[in-house]
């Protein structure tokens, strides 16, 4: 590569040393590991051995593209099966073949299709005619003109508006924030399954930016008692198994210290009660206790505030944690090799049964229905057992410190993730833009179309220049997209998620992000305003639409007990609120609508009383 013509100097350099790390690194495995790139290549030199390939039909669907590992073994493929099938998205009025310039919407689609019928004419398969899929009376759209209008028209540049201001499949709200959005969602789809009779799978939620909507997720959908899957594979860091390892570590590092040693306890994996840690932990603070060698003896102090049976218990605590973390002292306490680091660990965990422990707590959890946070504790002990044995590959015989070995555990552990599969078959999906793929859904909501989201900031510039790119695609060499072409790709990604949902797009942005910091709306909202004329943003707040929000038992008891105050505090109530009140209390108490001495005697009720439910609530 560093020897492609016009290439300035510094790529030379950079090229050598991007090849001295790669041949290093596969020296360094090449005898007990490979990468996740070598095993498509290794398939691609064996895959025409299995009678299972051999004169089978195959269909590749919902693909956007193929790496170049991929491509290698598609083309082994084409000669040896019976046929090859692949969906591509692409307007029926585009053509097929030609120039593909990269601001295009379909340039994805377009490149590969180029690809795939080059390698066919490489390896002499035959390319049938194209079947192109039309608009008929069948189409998923027949009952959603407007968002036919929006698969047909959007982004093409083509100046097309639609007819009408009946907008009821398309809508936009302007919400608070982040969480605000989510309540909408959630109220939003509990009235579409009480009213007009959708299941959840028919509904799913695509965010602009998924890591700000995730830590309200479950607090939003609880609630509402509203299934719903997180389509992101989730980070291990700090799963108590994990925690486990660097409180272990910083109990040995910092010598007993007393934040090191709550880290630990707090993992609930070492077999003390809550109130055993809470405790020990207040003792702690009390007296300052910390270091190895003060475990190692009684703890005479006693504070006036701990009786003797206290003191008791908590030497009984002292004594377990010193025999127990005695086993990595030796090894821990001094330089040694990262390999006696990772089997000292190892022995550590066998020793705290945290296998065992991780495995019983997935089994409780599947029992409570919480699937999903039981298969990260099924899977998550198998991941740290991975990463420890390739630590001791990688850098067996090096000589670190425990800080040292501490972080590169820290690094392994922050690129590591753990994918789950739906566990329920009607549930609300939850995804983000690019990698959640739908299928069959009928109403999507799309939220934070906020600008830096949609589209997605970029900032990362990458070892290679834009000219050395340049001159590397001059030379034919693939390489991963620029910013640029990101940001082409991001819009069909984007076409794609609009075009998903065959009945009802609602579409959301907040005022201000997770921070308070305001923000602008996507330009996404102006593109949609400009295609159809009678597209109107709605700004949905609770003080303005305060009843909308009612679709659970317990908000309705709520709703009940602040009418009835208001009403005994004002005298009187709005006619809006009065039809509210009158339908709560005759849901709730069987009271007479018409009969406001006992409304106003059950106001006085709760007042008086001071408490949220009457008796016959």
């Amino acid at each position: 590569m560093g020897e492609i013509g016009g290439m300035p100097p510094l790529f030379k350099k950079k090229a050598a040393d991007l090849g001295l790390i790669y041949e290093s690194f596969l020296q360094a495995i090449q005898s007990d590991y490979i990468t996740a790139e070598q095993v498509l290549s290794l398939l691609a030199d064996v895959i025409d051995r299995s009678e299972k390939v051999r004169s089978s039909v195959m269909v590749f669907d919902g693909f956007t593209g193929f790496t170049p590992l991929q491509n290698e073994v598609l083309l082994r493929l084409m000669p040896i099966t019976e046929k090859m099938i692949f969906t591509v998205t692409i307007d029926e009025k585009e053509k097929l073949t030609g120039e593909i310039s990269e601001t295009e919407l379909f340039g994805m689609s377009k490149k590969m299709i180029k690809k795939l019928m080059d390698m066919a004419r490489e390896s002499r398969t035959e390319i049938e005619e194209p079947i192109r899929l039309s608009f008929t009376e069948n189409s998923r759209f027949v009952h959603a003109k407007n968002i036919a209008f929006l698969e047909a028209h959007l982004f093409r540049n083509d100046g097309a508006k639609a007819e009408g201001s009946d907008m009821e499949e398309i809508s936009v709200y302007r919400l608070d924030d982040p969480r605000e959005e989510l309540f909408f969602c959630a109220n939003r789809i509990r009235k579409l399954t009480a009213e007009e009779g959708y299941r959840y799978r028919d509904m799913a939620i695509v965010c602009g930016d998924l890591n700000t909507y995730q830590n309200y997720l479950d607090e939003v959908f609880f609630h509402y008692d509203i299934p719903v899957f997180t389509d992101a594979s989730s980070q291990v860091s700090y799963q108590p198994a994990v925690e486990f390892i660097f409180g272990f570590l910083d109990v040995l590092e910092t010598d007993f210290s007393y934040e090191s040693m709550m880290h630990l306890l707090k993992t609930s994996l070492l077999d003390f009660s809550p109130e055993e840690v809470d405790l020990f932990g207040a003792y702690l603070y009390r007296t300052g206790i910390k270091g190895k060698k003060k475990y190692e003896h009684l703890f005479t102090i006693r504070p006036a505030e701990f009786d003797e049976d206290e003191l008791l218990l908590i030497n009984s605590i002292r004594k377990r944690l010193n025999d127990d973390l005695s086993l990595g002292v030796e090894v821990f306490s001094s330089d040694t090799t990262v390999c006696q680091k990772t089997e000292t660990l190892t022995e550590v965990l066998e020793h705290f049964c945290i296998e065992e422990k991780c495995q019983k707590k997935s089994e409780e959890l599947y029992l409570e229905q919480e699937d999903v946070l039981a298969q990260e504790y099924a899977q998550i002990y198998g991941l740290i057992q991975q990463l420890l044995e390739k630590t001791c590959v990688f850098l067996g015989d090096e000589i670190i410190s425990s800080a040292d070995y501490a972080e590169v555990l820290k690094s392994g552990f922050s690129a590591a993730k753990i994918g789950v599969i739906p566990p329920n078959a009607d549930g609300v999906v939850v995804g983000d833009i690019e990698r959640t793929r739908l299928e069959n859904i009928k109403v999507l909501f799309f939220v934070g179309v906020m600008d830096g989201a949609i589209p997605k900031t970029d900032n990362d510039g990458g070892v290679l220049s834009q000219n050395e790119r340049n001159l590397l695609s001059l030379a034919e060499i693939e390489l991963a997209p620029t910013q640029r072409e990101r940001s082409f790709m991001q819009r069909f990604y984007l076409y794609q998620i609009l075009t998903k949902a065959s009945h009802r797009l609602y579409i959301t942005y907040p005022q201000l992000d997770k921070d308070g910091a305001a923000v602008k709306r996507s330009y996404l909202i102006s593109v949609l305003q400009n295609m159809y004329s009678g597209l109107k943003i709605t700004h949905f707040e609770k003080q303005n639409y305060p009843y909308a929000w009612i679709s659970t038992e317990d908000e309705c008891r709520d709703t009940l007990t602040i009418l009835l105050r208001h009403l005994l505090d004002r005298g009187s109530l709005n006619e809006e609120s009065m039809k509210v009140l009158h339908t709560l209390l005759s849901y709730f108490g069987g009271f007479n609508s018409s009969d406001l001495v006992n409304i106003r005697i059950l106001g006085r009720y709760l007042k008086q009383e001071n408490c949220l439910k009457h008796p016959n609530l």
